[in-house]
């Protein structure tokens, strides 16, 4: 995946010994806009949690990135999920990302993005962002 690939190229520049990736979504999709048609609430609500929980309270830094179709499924996971609610809100300082333009969402690391992401690349802290979001 060329995402993922991204993100270890990043990791490997900045010096990190190991990353996790989580999905905000459960649906793996190459196509976004195939993502609004899927139902959100075909997936293991338990293993998702223990995965969030695990890397959220091992990671000391967090880059969140997901873009405009993402979005809706973070609003929705800390909506109906208390568990992963209260995991970011007790790390909020952990979490580091680029916010897009309209100030909506974290940018999504994609090849696609204009805005890059390597290992030049200075995250920004997010926590207030994060905060927004969770209510």
């Amino acid at each position: 995946d060329k995402t993922v690939n991204r993100l270890i190229d990043y990791a490997k520049g900045k010096g990190y010994s190991a990353i996790y990736v989580i999905n905000v979504s459960p649906h793996i999709e190459s196509a976004s806009s195939k993502l609004n048609k899927v139902n959100g609430e075909n997936y293991d609500k338990d293993i998702q949690t223990k995965c969030f929980k695990f890397v959220v309270e091992k990671s000391t830094s967090i880059y969140l990135g997901w873009g405009s179709k993402g979005h809706p499924f973070f609003k929705r996971l800390v909506k109906n999920n208390g568990i992963i609610k209260n995991l970011f809100s007790k790390h909020l300082n952990k979490f580091e990302g680029v916010i897009n333009s309209n100030k909506k969402y974290p940018t999504h690391p994609s090849p696609r993005n204009a805005d890059g992401l390597n290992e030049q690349t200075n995250l920004n802290k997010i926590s207030s962002d994060v905060k927004e979001w969770l209510k």
